[in-house]
C-alpha cells in the first residue's frame, strides 16, 4: 500500500465530495433519487438479474 500525505488524502477526500455532489445534483434534475440511482448501479454492474439481498447489501452507506 502506498503512504499518502495527509494533504494528499484531504485533496482526494474534497474532489471525491465535489464529483458526488455533481452527479447528485445532475440525478436532481432528473427527478431521480440517490437511492434509485444506487440500485439501478448494483442492478448494471450484476447483470440483469441480481437479487433483492444483493441490491440491499451493496447499496448500502
Amino acid at each position: 500500500m502506498e503512504n499518502y500525505s495527509l494533504k494528499e488524502m484531504k485533496r482526494f477526500n474534497y474532489l471525491f465530495g465535489e464529483t458526488e455532489m455533481a452527479y447528485h445534483e445532475a440525478y436532481l434534475k432528473l427527478g431521480i433519487s440517490d437511492s434509485v440511482i444506487k440500485v439501478l448501479y448494483v442492478i448494471c454492474d450484476n447483470g440483469e438479474s441480481c437479487l433483492l439481498q444483493k441490491i440491499c447489501r451493496y447499496s448500502e452507506n
